[in-house]
């Protein structure tokens, strides 16, 4: 190689060093001040036309609305049933009573725990809402390729039959 193409490649490799470390500064910051739970930094996403499937910077996930409040209601029911099983458990085999309702009462605890575990799983598996970020490290503006590029990439993604992910946050305007 020549010292001009040695001076090229160190070049983009900045820049590929750069733009890794925005992405990677980026996702810290999507978790630590807007409080997404998981910022995955690199991933490729298949659309409808392209199988191979584009690079997507930074893939941001949360609970939505409705899986914040079923993880409160998780709270209260596990809390709850916590409680229950053992006033309970303490009742039967520290007071040595042959009460009915203690039992009554430990099945019933049951029934909050299970409540609790359903919420929690609705939570975790049908409430999530995913943010796809595109950084840029450029010294000026990005140009209309660059927005027409992630606009066409997220409507094919949108277009396939892929659903493991609900982008809520993605919105461009035409005239």
């Amino acid at each position: 190689m020549t010292q001009k193409e040695d001076l090229l490649n160190d070049e983009e490799l900045n820049t590929y060093d750069k733009g890794k470390e925005l992405e990677n500064q980026f996702a810290i910051f999507m978790k630590h001040e807007l409080e997404w739970s998981k910022a995955r930094v690199g991933a490729h996403m298949a659309g409808k036309s392209n199988v191979k499937g584009a690079a997507i910077d930074i893939i941001g996930e949360r609970l939505d609305d409705k899986g914040i409040r079923f993880k409160r209601v998780f709270n209260y029911y596990f809390f709850i049933g916590a409680c229950l099983v053992v006033f309970s458990l303490t009742q039967i085999i520290f007071e040595n009573t042959n009460n009915d309702w203690f039992e009554i009462l430990l099945n019933i605890s049951v029934v909050f725990l299970v409540l609790g575990l359903f919420c929690l799983i609705m939570s975790n598996k049908y409430n999530i809402e995913n943010a796809w970020v595109e950084c840029k490290n450029l010294k000026g503006k990005a140009n209309i390729n660059h927005i027409e590029k992630s606009i066409r990439e997220i409507n094919d993604y949108n277009a396939s039959d892929n659903n493991e992910y609900k982008f809520k946050y993605w919105k461009y305007r035409t005239n």
